[in-house]
């Protein structure tokens, strides 16, 4: 592997994937990570964390400015033509007038955006998985699912809110116009639309659960000469299904979830994707990958590192022992039986382990 910067290796900032199809992301670089031309890092000189260079480079002004000078369409998704992102690419971004002022007026935003995706996008791929988010609380399944899809939304608006006051504070920072900032919005779809739906309007409310009964928008909508370009160039800022629903309905994401909830329910792949991640979860705690204690509140997690820190060695929510490595034993008082070699003999077992294992939770 060729070096570079070795300087800067095991420092915190941000960091983005040089070479892609969508657009520029930075993300957080936790401390200890080591840098490369794939995944260059970006730093700051001031001393508190990095979570306003984040979101100002992800802020709309700066990323309209990253459009003007790498070419490559309209499109942003998997099969379209790589763009690459260079590091003088970034570089060449002008800085903001007073920009310690700046980051640390939206270094409070950028943090609790971060910490509402850190939560909302909670996986077992994830590096702070500790257990699903799922709370039954004596429900069924479905109403869990029900009310997880209800948390989502409620994310996604504050998300959305306050992704828009690192926008409005970046844009008067930098003394847009009126003009500029309209211009902004018709690229990269921020502000959000603020016209409200009329329950009555049953054809668009029809549009809008047929685009959440599918998951995805149909092509013919994108190639409408009106269609917003940020639904094209996949510009979002939590979920992008919605947030691309708001664009094309020309509407609220206020008045898109209010709608959702009167007129339309759940949808049919969401549930799917809750159950696939419950029955992985459980799966996982029976051949001894995840802790079942978090799930039946016999523990309780600890608090999430900061971003920033680095990267555990494993998940916090993982059967580990007290040396911080996965345990490759059953623990004293163990509430269910952990098949350790890792086969569940015959398909009917299988089904009859999981049933049991189920009902001993």
């Amino acid at each position: 592997m060729r070096t570079v910067s070795l300087e800067y290796y095991g420092i915190a900032g941000g960091t983005y994937t040089e070479r892609t199809t969508s657009n520029l992301s930075v993300r957080v670089l936790p401390s200890g990570c080591i840098i490369n031309f794939a995944g260059p890092g970006i730093y700051q000189s001031f001393s508190f964390p990095a979570y306003g260079l984040v979101g100002l480079l992800n802020s709309t002004p700066y990323q309209f400015m990253i459009e003007l000078i790498v070419g490559g369409g309209d499109t942003s998704q998997a099969g379209t033509a790589a763009r690459h992102f260079l590091p003088s690419l970034i570089e060449a971004l002008p800085a903001p007038n007073e920009p310690k002022e700046l980051l640390l007026s939206i270094s409070n935003h950028c943090r609790e955006l971060y910490e509402i995706a850190r939560i909302d996008r909670d996986d077992e791929t994830r590096e702070f998985f500790y257990q699903p988010i799922y709370n039954f609380q004596g429900l069924i399944l479905s109403e869990v699912i029900d009310n997880e899809f209800n948390k989502h939304e409620d994310r996604l608006i504050k998300a959305i809110k306050l992704a828009e006051k690192i926008d409005l504070k970046v844009a008067d920072n930098l003394a847009l116009s009126l003009e500029e900032r309209e211009e902004l919005r018709n690229q990269l779809g921020r502000p959000f639309p603020v016209k409200c739906l009329n329950i009555e309007n049953t054809k668009k409310i029809d549009e809008i659960k047929q685009i959440l009964e599918i998951g995805r928008i149909n092509n013919s909508e994108t190639e409408n000469e009106s269609t917003s370009r940020a639904i094209i160039k996949r510009c979002f800022v939590l979920d992008n299904l919605l947030e691309s629903i708001c664009h094309l309905e020309d509407i609220s994401i206020e008045s898109l979830v209010e709608i959702r909830r009167k007129a339309i329910p759940t949808p049919q792949w969401y549930r799917i994707e809750i159950t696939q991640a419950v029955i992985s979860y459980v799966l996982g705690c029976i051949l001894g990958r995840w802790d079942i204690r978090f799930a039946t509140s016999e523990k309780q997690p600890s608090e999430l590192p900061d971003p920033f820190a680095p990267l555990p060695v494993c998940s916090p929510g993982m059967l580990i022992g007290e040396d911080g490595l996965p345990l490759h034993e059953t623990p004293f008082n163990y509430p269910i039986q952990i098949r350790w070699d890792g086969i569940l003999r015959t398909l009917a077992k299988v089904f009859c382990d999981m049933i049991r294992n189920l009902l001993s939770l």
